[in-house]
């Protein structure tokens, strides 16, 4: 595409170093952490706003000359929902990183969507305050990106997901027209749920601006659990049994024996008794000091009953091992296995036992390691396809994939709990929805975007 007139008109608003047009800058964002190996364009122009106003100018240029965009956060996503699949004009709200209110009456945080997620939570942290969502990214990713994607993380067993801390939403819609939903309420039904359809949504409906996000009080840490257990089926079941105990752990996180020698390998990170084939990290935090000792009794004698090893850890250093151990696996993976495919399935906590003994069993019929991991806590299950180097089959990755996402919905599951569905998941929507329901996603989609201009052939055509 010609951009030259485009190129010139943007620049009667912005500044040259709003408008990037370099080689070097669009292989960077040509990209995200997906493993889609579909055509992507680099054909596109990087526009990087500094304020609303800016935002509103770029929508009307984008409108005016028909020219899709795509709203990029930190480029983290794992379904490939900031790709530039087409030429188009790219804008990165990396710029637009303030955090500009604390309101402590209200326990409300108003924000810019470039804000890292990790630097939000320090910042209120200091007074006290807490915002729970928590992706494993949290100190690269954006809350714009959180709330395109309607993000999760492990404390999402605990205290919900990016959706749930959303009370307010501005920007613009696809022409340059504004838009304001909620503000610093904890109550409001008028009209639609707006909120709830924009968070989600991938960037195909809207432009989000400005966030006003909930916080609630900052608990106190407690500890942090590790428990190694001798078979898959005894940490199920003391899983289960803590879940139904009463206990609300804000995190349990399941990792098993490739997981921990993938970290050993390509960060020399080793903990105690890696060498047992499961491992749950079980995280408390209380209001009440007292309720620590009580919760961290109850967990200790589910795990007590079980052949595992236990350890509890108290110091923020030792908390910070384990918990960087978990971080670390996708990266980990992706290092050994560069065609390593990710998929994030949902099933009913009660059905997670069932599913992962149907992965295990599909890694041997196939010959391809498969491994699940994740926030088993609330049934959702992280699973890698590891794709050896040397594997002749072409299409063993799909095939594996059609099969793993079937087995989701026939448990009465989801195929995405938190990583959207962008351009890697759009073909399996089907599964999920009736031809009907999908006809009404587009009603939508063409009520809000009626040329196809945000974010195209992502979610639905």
């Amino acid at each position: 595409m010609d951009f030259t007139l485009i190129i010139h008109h943007l620049r009667k608003r912005l500044s040259d170093s709003q408008v990037v047009i370099s080689d070097l800058e669009r292989e960077a964002y040509s990209h995200d952490r997906s493993p889609y190996f579909g055509p992507v364009s680099l054909d596109f122009i990087i526009l990087f706003p500094h304020s609303e106003s800016d935002v509103e100018f770029i929508l009307k240029t984008s409108d005016f000359f028909n020219i899709p965009i795509v709203v990029r956060g930190a480029g983290t996503g794992t379904t490939g929902g900031a790709l530039p699949v087409t030429a188009c004009l790219m804008m990165s709200f990396e710029k637009m990183d303030r955090i500009l209110e604390i309101d402590v009456e209200n326990r409300v945080a108003v924000i810019e969507p470039g804000v890292i997620t990790g630097n939000l939570q320090r910042e209120v942290s200091e007074i006290g305050l807490f915002y729970p969502p928590d992706p494993a990214s949290l100190e690269t990713c954006t809350i714009g990106g959180n709330v395109a994607e309607n993000a999760g993380g492990p404390r999402c067993l605990k205290y919900g997901v990016t959706r749930d801390y959303i009370l307010g939403l501005s920007g613009f819609y696809v022409d340059g027209t504004p838009f304001h939903f909620g503000g610093k309420l904890r109550k409001d039904v008028a009209g639609y749920d707006m909120i709830g359809l924009l968070v989600g949504s991938e960037g195909t409906l809207a432009v989000i601006t400005q966030i006003i996000v909930k916080l609630i009080a900052l608990p106190l840490e407690g500890p942090l659990i590790h428990c190694a257990f001798t078979s898959y089926d005894e940490a199920f079941f003391a899983l289960n049994s803590i879940l139904t105990s009463g206990v609300s752990p804000s995190a349990v996180e399941f990792m098993d024996t490739a997981c921990l020698k993938a970290i050993k390998t390509c960060h020399g990170i080793d903990i105690q008794d890696s060498d047992h084939p499961a491992h749950l990290l079980i995280e408390l935090d209380s209001h009440d000091a007292e309720q620590f000792k009580k919760d961290t009794e109850i967990i200790l004698d589910i795990l007590n009953r079980s052949q595992s090893s236990v350890q509890v850890m108290s110091s923020a250093s030792e908390k910070e091992i384990l918990w960087k151990t978990r971080r670390l696996i996708s990266r980990s993976l992706k290092q050994l296995f560069p065609q390593k495919i990710s998929h994030d399935i949902v099933v009913p906590v009660s059905r997670v036992s069932t599913y992962m003994a149907f992965i295990s069993q599909l890694s041997i019929e196939s010959g391809i390691q498969i491994i699940g991991y994740g926030h088993l806590g609330d049934g959702n299950i992280h699973v890698n396809i590891l794709i050896p180097p040397d594997c002749e089959d072409a299409h063993i990755g799909e095939i594996l994939t059609l099969q793993i996402l079937e087995q989701a919905i026939l448990l009465k599951g989801s195929i995405t709990g938190e990583h959207g569905i962008g351009v890697t998941k759009k073909p399996f929507l089907n599964l999920m929805f009736s031809e009907y329901d999908i006809t009404i996603f587009r009603g939508i989609k063409r009520t809000f975007d009626p040329k196809n201009l945000l974010n195209p052939h992502k979610i639905i055509d």
